[in-house]
């Protein structure tokens, strides 16, 4: 039995590594992980496999599942999470074949996460901590969504029968 009980945010080393007012559904066990861009394991206590940016202002209202598109480009992604807590919001964000393809954004890229336009992404495209195509896949179960907020625990368990 494999059992995790992420409470909040999960901070690690002062960034958070779960992503909350957000709502997940599906539950995985991975082997050997990777870090992004290398072979090595990842063996942190937590990490995220999502991309961040960081934008030129501070923004708030943003939403969730908005689709972040390149001014005049291609590029486009969908927001998991943003932290406007700071003068410079931080955003995390994916990109799949389907929705979004897999243009990437560069630094200076002018976009506009749904309603709001004419943002400047300063760092657009910040590396993930894990490898999301690594590791060997051992177990996963789409659940019904749930959705997590910054005061909540979660209890997570996972029962594999040789």
């Amino acid at each position: 039995m494999f059992n995790i009980k992420p409470d909040g945010q999960e901070i690690v080393d002062g960034n958070p590594k779960f992503v909350i007012d957000q709502n997940y559904r599906q539950i995985a066990l991975i082997k050997n992980p990777t870090l992004y861009d290398s072979s090595e394991k990842f063996t942190a206590e937590a990490g995220l496999a999502l991309w961040r940016m960081t934008l030129d202002a501070q923004y708030t209202g943003l939403d969730f599942n908005d689709i972040i598109e390149e001014n005049g480009g291609d590029a486009k992604g969908i927001l998991d999470w943003s932290d406007a807590a700071s003068p410079n919001t931080s955003i995390w964000y994916h990109q799949n074949d389907i929705t979004t393809g897999f243009t990437q954004f560069t630094d200076g890229d002018t976009i506009d996460i749904g309603d709001t336009t004419g943002i400047v992404a300063d760092s657009a495209r910040i590396l993930p901590d894990i490898d999301p195509y690594s590791g060997d896949l051992l177990f996963l179960a789409n659940i019904d969504p749930k959705t997590r907020d910054e005061d909540q625990t979660e209890d997570i368990k996972v029962v594999i029968r040789l």
